[in-house]
């Protein structure tokens, strides 16, 4: 370990993960900036039913500390988080008109993936 050289691909993906958390979009993006806080919100069902919880802040820990080895696994974490929304929530829930704008910001950025030439 240490001073593995970050692939293109994965330093793209910290640029796509710094667009999410900005300013513009908070107004959508921030239920899905940290664990959803099943206690605080009364979701006693929630681990229930979402095996594998996900958030924007967990993913951008990941990244920072060198969890995924490609952007095809960052990718599947990010995608998680819209998964486990659209999953839980009836179709009409505010969060999740949220998740969608959020989706459609995230499916944008990571459509510019570089090729990775190692």
């Amino acid at each position: 370990g240490g001073g593995a050289r970050l692939s293109k691909q994965l330093r793209y993906c910290h640029n796509v993960i710094k667009e999410l958390f900005h300013k513009r979009h908070q107004g959508f993006a921030w239920p899905f900036y940290q664990p959803v806080n099943t206690e605080a919100l009364g979701l006693q069902d929630y681990n229930d039913i979402i095996r594998k919880p996900m958030d924007l802040g967990t993913v951008r820990d990941n990244l920072d500390s060198g969890v995924y080895q490609t952007a095809q696994e960052f990718t599947a974490d990010v995608t998680l988080i819209f998964q486990n929304c659209y999953k839980y929530n009836p179709p009409n829930h505010d969060v999740v008109n949220y998740c969608k704008q959020l989706q459609e910001v995230f499916e944008v950025q990571i459509a510019g993936l570089p090729d990775d030439d190692g």
